[in-house]
């Protein structure tokens, strides 16, 4: 499997405001994680940076998406520690992976 290289803006939570570019060797994955990542960056899909531990995955859905993130969980749930879980004041779906310093070692 090859390396595929891609440059995603990300939030770092340290400097409000203001983001990065972190580059990513998406080497691990597979083509249809690597499609499904690249789909989630274009859409509603985040990474959250945090400087001291990497970079992670973020996935948040409506209640009406349980769903699409449940299918969503199912592709990254060998990198991810818990499945998806519901916030009670917002019904929201969601789920993150572990954080990576780099997501290559994923």
């Amino acid at each position: 499997m090859g390396c595929v290289s891609i440059s995603i803006e990300i939030q770092k939570r340290q400097s409000a405001g203001k983001s990065g570019i972190l580059k990513i060797m998406l080497c691990n994955l597979t083509e249809q994680q690597r499609d499904v990542l690249v789909g989630l960056m274009l859409g509603d899909g985040s990474l959250e940076y945090n400087g001291y531990r990497g970079t992670r995955l973020q996935v948040k859905q409506s209640e009406a998406k349980k769903e699409y993130v449940f299918w969503l969980y199912g592709q990254f749930m060998h990198i991810t520690k818990t499945p998806p879980q519901q916030r009670m004041d917002t019904r929201q779906w969601y789920f993150g992976t572990r954080f990576y310093t780099d997501l290559e070692d994923m």
